[in-house]
């Protein structure tokens, strides 16, 4: 999210940015990889509207309560529930990283889709979510805490996680479940839940917005740049279907 709201931005050079990423074959072809292809409709209306339920939310991640999620590490679930956000990641995907599909210096995390294995491709991600993974490390890292190893290999696995490749499925599954359980009882129980609404052409009507909702939030993106097709990719939707 490039922030074109915020006091001093440079909007020629974000304009130029923009010119020489659509320009360049391939880059926004590995920003979202997705093994299966499905049809389907842009539901989501994202107006100025859905754009500031958009922000009240990422910002409303700072408020969770960081030790509701039992074996993780203090601030797993402010860290995960926001880079999910601000990327569009999915949170099992998101709890299958590693710290070495993690690149610090480049600015990329290889990702880890369930619909392609345990190998993926590397995409962009802001220093915001650097940051993130970072600050997530360091807490795993900790003395007290024993390492990655003692949370299956993984920077937001849960604290005892086994290393067993062969059922890294089921057992993200099962962590990604504890984290968005408990993210969507706190959403609930805040009340906010029922003040940030998005439009569904569904539905016709608003409702809720969810956390799941940033993956067209970040395709919706790609759509006003006139990439109507990766949007569509990003979705996991056939091209040509908007």
């Amino acid at each position: 999210d490039p922030h074109v709201d915020d006091p001093g931005t440079d909007i020629l050079a974000l304009e130029q940015h923009v010119e020489i990423v659509k320009k360049t074959k391939g880059m926004y072809k590995n920003l979202y990889s997705r093994a299966e292809e499905f049809t389907g409709t842009y539901l989501q209306r994202w107006d100025d509207k859905a754009h500031k339920a958009y922000k009240n939310l990422l910002e409303f991640t700072d408020n969770l309560s960081p030790t509701l999620v039992p074996k993780s590490v203090n601030g797993s679930l402010n860290r995960l529930m926001k880079i999910q956000l601000l990327t569009g990641i999915h949170t099992a995907d998101i709890v299958r990283l590693r710290p070495t599909d993690f690149d610090e210096v480049g600015g990329f995390i290889r990702f880890l889709s369930a619909k392609k294995g345990p190998l993926g491709d590397p995409i962009p991600i802001s220093d915001e979510v650097v940051k993130l993974i970072k600050e997530q490390l360091a807490e795993v890292n900790k003395l007290e805490n024993g390492g990655v190893k003692n949370f299956g290999g993984r920077i937001f696995g849960l604290k005892g996680s086994s290393t067993n490749i062969k059922n890294l499925q089921k057992i993200t599954s099962t962590e990604a479940k504890a984290y968005n359980d408990s993210f969507n009882t706190q959403y609930r129980s805040s009340g906010l839940k029922d003040k940030i609404k998005i439009y569904d052409g569904s539905i016709k009507s608003e409702r809720p917005l969810t956390i799941k909702d940033a993956r067209s939030y970040h395709a919706n993106k790609l759509k006003i740049l006139g990439e109507s097709g990766v949007a569509n990719e990003s979705l996991g939707w056939a091209k040509g279907a908007d």
